[in-house]
């Protein structure tokens, strides 16, 4: 049977409906995509924003006094490295790579001899032995590279909310995997596994596809080291003024409880540690219209968020060190 012809006298008006309906349709804007890779290969996921409760509770293994429980709200979405800077990336950015681990420290040798056997290749190692304000020129230069200002990305430090944030990736437990610290071994370079850095994403992502959120190196965030305020928290940046910058996640050469989620320390921005290095975060924009729009960088200046201004926390006399004894790195490697 063949299909039935409408009339030509109401093809018109047909039309006109469908063009009504299209224009009433409204424009769904594209969303941000999930991961991006920039023009040095460095690959971030975004980070949606959202709540969660940050320290720890008194029962969770390991607590320590300045990690007060308290509810933070971020209320921006962002992007942050999936690993940490490398060696490699910091070169191509900065010119110079200043990690301890590299060249003849790292090659393979003759037990009795000592000459060098193999070279190791270490451009995938974290970049460490870096201080703050180098991992701050770093994410300066980077936004300054053409294809990074076209792309409207703009570089810094995550802060100390949005580092534990991302490392929890909704979890609540001292680890991102669970509060089982004989699992920390597939997930983390610590000092039961490891004699100093390792190549990045080698152990177990979290469930927001970041790596070595726990070990493998210590991360400098934005915000100088103070004390928590038990009360919410929205966007918190840290204290005004202070004399350490937070560091975060543990290193290779400390131990399970200062790898936990919660966990804080920090060190003057001068403070150098072979176990020391940093990953980048970029704020992602408001969704754009345009099929494969470029991701927009923040327009917050890097002062603002370097300086960690928050009336909720207070600069801590007291607080702990990165460099303090019975944390710091092995006696053979000095700030």
């Amino acid at each position: 049977m063949k299909p039935t012809s409408l009339p030509a006298a109401l093809l018109p008006s047909l039309l006109l409906s469908l063009l009504s309906l299209a224009v009433a349709a409204p424009r769904i804007p594209a969303a941000e995509p999930r991961t991006i890779t920039n023009s040095i290969g460095m690959k971030l996921v975004l980070i949606p924003k959202g709540q969660f409760t940050m320290g720890s509770p008194v029962e969770e293994e390991g607590s320590e006094d300045d990690e007060t429980p308290h509810a933070v709200t971020l209320t921006t979405d962002y992007y942050l490295g999936v690993t940490e800077v490398t060696q490699d990336q910091f070169r191509r950015v900065m010119g110079s790579n200043p990690s301890g681990f590299q060249g003849e420290k790292v090659a393979e040798k003759n037990p009795r001899t000592g000459r060098v056997l193999r070279a190791v290749d270490t451009s995938n190692y974290p970049v460490e032995n870096l201080t703050w304000t180098e991992a701050v020129a770093f994410c300066r230069k980077l936004s300054a590279l053409p294809a990074e200002q076209q792309a409207g990305r703009v570089y810094r430090l995550p802060t100390e909310a949005e580092w534990e944030y991302a490392c929890r990736a909704g979890s609540k437990t001292a680890y991102h995997f669970g509060p089982e610290v004989a699992k920390l071994a597939e997930h983390a370079w610590f000092d039961q596994n490891a004699k100093g850095p390792q190549p990045v994403a080698t152990r177990k992502p979290n469930a927001w596809g970041l790596y070595d959120m726990h070990g493998n190196v210590w991360e400098w965030c934005s915000d100088w080291l103070g004390d928590y305020s038990a009360e919410p928290s929205i966007a918190p940046a840290g204290p005004k003024q202070g004399t350490d910058r937070v560091v975060r996640g543990g290193g290779w050469d400390i131990d399970s409880a200062a790898c936990r989620s919660a966990y804080r320390d920090g060190g003057e921005p001068t403070t150098r540690l072979e176990s020391l290095g940093f990953r980048v975060a970029v704020t992602a924009a408001a969704p754009s219209a345009a099929p494969n729009a470029a991701t927009r960088g923040s327009t917050r200046t890097s002062a603002a968020v370097s300086s960690g201004a928050n009336a909720g926390a207070s600069a801590s006399s007291s607080a702990k060190t990165l460099i303090a004894p019975v944390r710091s790195a092995p006696s053979s490697i000095g700030p």
